[in-house]
This record gives C-alpha cells, sequence and structure tokens, in this order.
C-alpha cells in the first residue's frame, strides 16, 4: 500500500485525500466491528473476552496510518520533528 503511495505520479493533493479516505474508512470499520461486539457482549450479560480480531485491527491500523502520515510528510519534504 505504501509503494501505491509513493509513486511520483501520486504525489498529489488526489491521492493525499484518496489516502485520509482510506484511514478514515478503516477507523469507521473499527468502531462498527468495536460497536457491534460491546452490543453483543452487553446482550448476552457476558463478560468482556480479548478479542484477537480488534486488536490486530487496531494495530494494523496504527500502523497504516503513521506510515502513511510519513509518507505524506517525506513528500511535502517535512520531517516528523520540525521543532527538533
Amino acid at each position: 500500500m505504501l509503494r501505491r503511495f509513493s509513486r511520483p505520479q501520486l504525489h498529489s493533493p488526489n491521492a493525499e485525500r484518496r489516502a485520509q479516505q482510506l484511514i478514515a474508512a478503516s477507523f469507521l470499520l473499527l468502531a462498527a466491528y468495536v460497536g457491534v461486539q460491546a452490543i453483543r457482549t452487553l446482550a448476552a450479560g457476558q463478560h468482556p473476552q480479548t478479542s484477537w480480531v480488534g486488536i490486530g485491527l487496531a494495530a494494523a491500523l496504527a500502523i497504516t496510518a503513521v506510515a502513511l502520515r510519513e509518507a505524506r510528510d517525506s513528500w511535502r519534504g517535512e520531517g516528523c520533528c520540525d521543532a527538533c
């Protein structure tokens, strides 16, 4: 995915907008998953359990969001620590 956004022809406002939309959609899916699991757990009267799917989704989203931000910043010529 990163390679797709690092191609020169994709360094445009459209590519950045598309990356933002993908991240937003991913977070929306994660929120929907967490919400459905919470409702199911409450409705069944169960105690919450570890959800490895939820943990994996959250980790993948965090890694993807950071990687896309770094790619965007390198395209713009910004460092990860501008105040340093």
